[in-house]
């Protein structure tokens, strides 16, 4: 950042010139664009998937404009860090004589070592299905199915979709023909370890049709089976959505954690009042010490009938009204994923408002916005919109985010970001408006972008921004002030929202491991001393 010194006490007489940016946003950037040659004689028409490790390696499934000297036509690719390494209509490696006939539009997944797992259509002389690691394959149509509950005999008839582990592991949910099961295609979901060279060492059932639930009424007749209906964790703890038949009544839907069911169709949810409804379409995760994270939804009134829950706690509703989007509520989930980190940290998307001045979709972590439609600003575009459903994800550690949008610049584009290491510290003081919240982001290596976001203010009010490298913790006004005062920033005033941002690189010359604060300050008449006070973050330099 470009900072400069204030040695005197807390004071908005000591200020700073700082650029205010028009974003609510942490530091981003374009890593695809529409219109960008991915191969010769391809560029990139539409993106499709994503994902992203906390290394910063991303893969998207994409759509590709191929010039065939006429219109162009458009085929699916598999892109990673700047390399297509699966595209449809090649040939591959294995079986002998199978094109990659088609690459499923749901299923795009970085495992351990970066590697991106695909559900391919085969064609040419080995016609079907199969799940590929790059263009080796992992399970194949008719491959044997045999391990801990499988029937002898066993085969896979299609591996539908894959959740990986960075331990190389793989949840698998799709369908096999397991002789000791009446049906000829039977639902299931098991645990597959997968070795460094790609092939199958192990695989065991978890989940399988006719199979009893323990705290689920009937046995299993089918597993949701789409790509955010299965998550596993690197300890081994996994969650799907099995749908159970009772005697008697409808099918009802459980949300399974390790076996053991959290949530169950016409059963209580977290929500006095409120049980949990058509589960077989919600959204689950899980992270790597097994906390498990889902999206349901709820009998009752349709404004406030979806949460997102964490563990057991409920960490939004809808309708809610975030301190982020403070007045708007939240009217939908869009049906969108949830990805929950190591830290416990959710990633999820929904719609502020309908048809009001500040409505839109945006991107949360938690209840922080991070992305939002018509007010983040990357590369110097606005964003215009977010992309639909699974077109954003989360790094194992929650430090890596990556998103379509599209830009206001007219192109479509996966954009990266990168959270930091920021840490929130206790020293809000509030107003009639409430509390202001902080937030920063970005990486803090020299001349790398970074942002400080407020949110939750008094809007068109001015502000101080205390920025030190010690913290001074001393009561002033009546307020807990966190940082030393080393820089003190008073030219930045909230927008008619309440919110505030400042941004730049960060700066040349701090050594590594130095611990920097900051907090925000606004003049409020409703405070009970004329001004609130935020939080305070820290970060280190690396």
């Amino acid at each position: 950042m470009r900072l400069v010194p204030c040695l005197i006490a807390f004071a908005p007489l000591c200020g700073v010139s700082f650029a205010q940016e028009p974003t609510v946003v942490a530091p981003a950037h374009v890593v695809l664009a529409e219109g960008q040659t991915l191969i010769d004689g391809a560029t990139l028409a539409n993106v499709l998937h994503v994902d992203v490790t906390e290394g910063g390696a991303v893969a998207a499934l994409v759509e590709l404009l191929v010039d065939d000297g006429g219109s162009g036509v458009i085929t699916r690719a598999l892109w990673r860090d700047g390399v297509v390494v699966a595209l449809e209509g090649q040939s591959l490696p294995a079986p002998n004589g199978a094109v990659l006939s088609t690459i499923d539009a749901s299923q795009c997944e970085l495992g351990n070592g970066a590697q991106v797992y695909a559900r391919y259509q085969l064609g040419g002389v080995t016609a079907g299905v199969g799940l590929y690691r790059n263009l080796a394959p992992v399970i194949l149509e008719g491959a044997a199915a045999n391990g801990l509950g499988f029937g002898a005999g066993s085969v896979w008839l299609d591996p539908r979709h894959a959740a990986s582990a960075s331990n190389g592991q793989l949840l698998v949910v799709g369908r096999i023909d397991d002789p000791t099961v009446p049906s000829e295609s039977d639902p299931v979901l098991a645990r597959v370890t997968v070795g460094g060279g790609g092939q199958v060492t192990a695989q065991q059932v978890l989940l399988k049709e006719g199979q009893p639930m323990i705290g689920a009424p009937g046995p299993i007749t089918e597993i949701a089976d789409g790509r955010d209906s299965i998550a596993l964790g690197n300890d081994g703890s996994w969650i799907g959505i099995p749908i159970t038949q009772p005697p008697q009544g409808p099918a009802r839907a459980s949300i399974v954690r390790n076996g053991q069911a959290i949530a169950t169709d016409d059963q209580p949810s977290p929500i006095p009042g409120r049980n949990w409804t058509n589960l077989a379409q919600s959204r689950v995760s899980i992270n790597d010490s097994g906390l498990p994270a889902f999206r349901g939804r709820l009998t009752g009134t349709p404004g406030t009938n979806e949460v997102i829950v964490v563990g057991n706690q409920v960490l939004v509703q809808r309708g809610d009204v975030l301190v982020d989007t403070s007045p708007i509520p939240m009217t939908s989930f869009e049906n969108s994923p949830i990805e929950v980190s190591n830290d416990g940290d959710v990633l999820w998307s929904g719609r502020i408002g309908v048809a009001q001045k500040g409505s839109g979709r945006a991107l949360f972590v938690n209840q922080r916005v991070i992305v939002r439609e018509q007010q983040t600003v990357v590369d110097g575009a606005f964003v215009v919109a977010l992309g639909g459903t699974r077109r954003f994800a989360f790094s194992d550690g929650g430090r890596r985010v990556v998103a379509h949008v599209l830009l206001s610049n007219g192109r479509e584009s996966v954009i990266a970001i990168d959270l930091g290491n920021w840490q929130e510290l206790p020293g809000q003081f509030g107003s009639a408006f409430g509390i202001p919240h902080l937030w920063g982001s970005g990486n803090s290596i020299e001349d790398f972008p970074v942002a400080v976001n407020l949110h939750g203010a008094r809007p068109n009010a001015p502000t101080v921004l205390v920025v030190g490298f010690a913290p001074a913790n001393q009561t002033v006004l009546g307020m807990l002030v966190v940082p030393s005062p080393d820089f003190v920033i008073t030219d930045v005033a909230t927008d008619a929202f309440g919110t505030a941002v400042v941004s730049d690189r960060w700066p040349k010359g701090i050594p590594a491991a130095t611990p920097t604060f900051a907090q925000w300050f606004v003049f409020d008449p409703t405070a009970p001393n004329g001004v609130a006070a935020s939080n305070a973050v820290v970060t280190q330099s690396q």
